[in-house]
């Protein structure tokens, strides 16, 4: 908490005379409990040694079904089910071998019955105070996503931008949030490309096909394939792969068309494009855009034997699902029609819709 100056200025208040200090201490202190509270989070922070709640968000006692005044409980007979003594689990015991580390892990938990995936470590609470600060997202669901995501990293900037007008109270304690946050995304991330991965896609075709097996709603899926990549590779060196594949996935990103569409690098050289609700039209166009789009980077390529630039090979398919469907009927259709557009010639794509 930063330091505010001495004033021999006094307010009453119930009685009580405060100085102008300990009022701004205080105004701070609810502006930084209510930032917390209005994160899109489930946020405690533990007294380390004894386990007593300093601090718990509204997020998480709506989610737990928690009331009352919580300060000083123990948190395992709190969050926990006929616990009597600390979690063998608990992220303490890391913390406490490596109190600068943050500890990342998912947690089966007895009193919800659902799993979360936790960030934990240890800091400089309100006062100077040592605490241990947890960050709590449901993921039995798999339902973090992009959104999620972002909204989460905005709440978390304005939080720090407001925590600066109100004083700058405890400015290093809310950019570890931040440091938290992009510790959490980077699940989902590639590393190279700064886009979407395998997992993220993976995990979201299930969300999807869930969610339109209700509804009946219709999904396109293109999978797409740099041409002659290894060729690119054995001639330019794979720095400069590194490079085609980071400028490949970046033209592919600007040129889907909605907020709930986008592109993840499904391994190598290969990338996967999903479209929710986009009919066969649709994917003719959005498939012609793209094969346009990476032609127009112009990315020199001497043993293309279709060109003389970088070009890909997409496969197309488009279908409305139902409870019958699993990702891998979409996958193989788009995978077959990737095959086919390449033993037609390459840089074009073939579309078949799956019935």
């Amino acid at each position: 908490m930063q330091e505010m100056s001495t004033s021999k200025k006094k307010s009453k208040t119930d009685g009580k005379v405060k100085t102008t200090k300990e009022q701004e201490f205080e105004q701070a202190y609810d502006a930084l409990l209510n930032l917390l509270n209005g994160i899109d989070a489930m946020i405690y922070v533990t007294r380390p040694e004894t386990g007593e709640i300093m601090f718990i968000n509204d997020q998480m006692r709506k989610h737990y079904g928690l009331e009352g005044d919580l300060v000083g409980q123990l948190c395992y007979k709190v969050l926990q089910e006929g616990m009597d003594e600390r979690c063998v689990f608990c992220p303490c015991h890391r913390l406490d071998a490596d109190p600068q580390s943050v500890v990342v892990w998912e947690e089966h938990s007895t009193l919800t019955k659902r799993i979360y995936r936790n960030v934990d470590r240890y800091i400089d609470w309100l006062g100077g105070k040592k605490a241990h600060v947890q960050y709590s997202i449901d993921i039995s669901d798999f339902m973090r996503t992009q959104e999620s995501l972002k909204k989460l990293t905005f709440e978390l900037q304005k939080a720090l931008n407001e925590a600066e007008e109100a004083n700058r109270v405890n400015n290093a304690f809310l950019s570890r949030i931040l440091h938290l946050e992009a510790e959490t995304a980077k699940v989902f991330v590639d590393g190279l490309t700064n886009i979407y991965n395998r997992r993220y896609f993976d995990e979201n075709m299930e969300r999807l096909l869930k969610t339109f097996s209700r509804s009946g709603g219709v999904l396109c899926l293109m999978m797409i394939d740099i041409d002659f990549f290894k060729k690119f590779n054995d001639t330019y060196g794979h720095s400069a792969g590194d490079d085609c594949l980071k400028i490949v996935a970046d033209a592919l990103s600007k040129n889907i068309p909605r907020n709930d569409d986008f592109v993840a690098r499904y391994g190598g050289e290969e990338f996967v494009v999903v479209l929710p609700n986009t009919d066969e039209k649709g994917a003719h166009i959005v498939a012609d855009r793209l094969l346009a789009c990476i032609r127009e980077c112009a990315i020199p390529h001497k043993q293309n034997d279709v060109a003389d630039y970088i070009t890909v090979s997409i496969g197309v398919t488009v279908g409305k699902v139902s409870h019958k469907h699993v990702a891998g009927d979409f996958i193989k259709r788009a995978d077959d029609m990737l095959y086919k557009a390449k033993q037609s010639g390459r840089n074009r794509y073939c579309f078949e819709a799956l019935l």
